[in-house]
């Protein structure tokens, strides 16, 4: 869970300076509060944005370490 939450840290600084801030808090949201669930919701994310789609690859690899 560590190392999942260093990568949305990490997700959130290349955030900043591409004005998503407001999406990433509801992925970690998503990802704090529907464990079960995140994968879907990162699945679609992926689809929407070069941002979402590196994230979502991150978080299910940490997913599945």
């Amino acid at each position: 869970m560590r190392r999942l939450a260093d990568q949305l840290r990490q997700a959130r600084l290349y955030a900043l300076g591409h004005g998503i801030k407001r999406k990433l808090r509801l992925l970690r949201i998503t990802l704090s509060h529907a464990p079960t669930f995140q994968r879907q919701v990162l699945l679609v994310e992926q689809r929407r944005s070069r941002f979402a789609r590196a994230l979502g690859h991150s978080v299910i690899a940490a997913g599945n370490a």
